[in-house]
């Protein structure tokens, strides 16, 4: 029998959402299970933080399957550091972000909620995983959370789990049609085109509102690109690190250090 672990879910779809609530009852049979999430939806905050300049209102919560739980008017990324500095204070063994409705591939965990949350737990010592169903209308996330489940041996095996995020997308596909796991790396970029409509106001304000269309993929998928894999009906798994220096340019610039200003 696997070790029960002390986990920590948030997510950026807020407290309430099915995706979380199916997550939490799954892990909550073989794990002790902590919650702390926005009280309401913050997708696409990234890993904005608010905790060191806003006084954020928690209430407790009742979430099937969780030992305690707090709703809190903040960040995906501020609920994880509350759970972990202040409510559960080295209590928690991994923190588990999701279940995202919605894929989080390549150019989206720029701007994902989802990840930024599982970051803030890695970058406050905490082994994390980011777990999403590619899907934007399904409500079918027990698949899903059973893979978690599965994976987060794997993952807390894992000597170098404290290094990186471990992102998972899920396609939405029965669990039986579902073909396996395959590690990837980012897919290349989607191409958003955005219309953007200025409203005038007759007091001299603007409301900026934009459309977005649907992305598009300007060029061939990679192999072993987290988009192919999911398309192809297979469980992307993806290490995500905080470090964003493009290591390889790093060398030619440091050419630069000669330059006189």
């Amino acid at each position: 029998m696997e070790k029960k672990l002390r986990i920590l879910v948030a997510n950026d779809d807020g407290i309430d959402a099915p995706g979380l609530r199916a997550l939490v009852k799954r892990l909550s049979l073989d794990h002790d299970v902590y919650v702390c999430a926005p009280d309401g939806e913050r997708s696409s905050m990234s890993h904005a933080v608010t905790y060191w300049r806003l006084n954020n209102e928690a209430q407790r919560r009742e979430v099937p399957g969780a030992k305690e739980a707090w709703a809190v008017h903040g960040t995906p990324a501020d609920c994880v550091f509350y759970g972990l500095s202040l409510f559960w204070k080295n209590k928690i063994d991994v923190v588990i972000s999701g279940i995202n409705k919605g894929e989080n591939l390549n150019a989206d965990v720029l701007y994902s909620g989802t990840v930024g949350a599982a970051a803030e737990g890695l970058m406050l010592g905490v082994p994390s995983m980011a777990v999403s169903l590619c899907s934007f209308t399904s409500d079918d996330f027990a698949p899903t959370a059973d893979i978690a489940v599965k994976l987060l041996p794997k993952y807390m095996q894992d000597e170098k789990r404290s290094s990186y995020v471990c992102s998972i997308n899920v396609p939405a596909i029965p669990y039986e049609k579902i073909k396996g796991i395959r590690v990837t790396q980012f897919d290349h970029f989607k191409s958003y085109t955005n219309k953007s409509i200025d409203m005038i106001h007759q007091d001299g304000r603007i409301l900026l509102h934009c459309q977005q269309d649907p992305p598009t993929y300007p060029q061939a998928p990679l192999e072993d690109g987290d988009r192919n894999v999911v398309e192809q009906g297979y469980v992307s798994v993806t290490p995500i690190g905080t470090d964003m220096v493009t290591h390889d340019i790093l060398h030619d610039l440091y050419l630069w250090n000669d330059f006189s200003l």
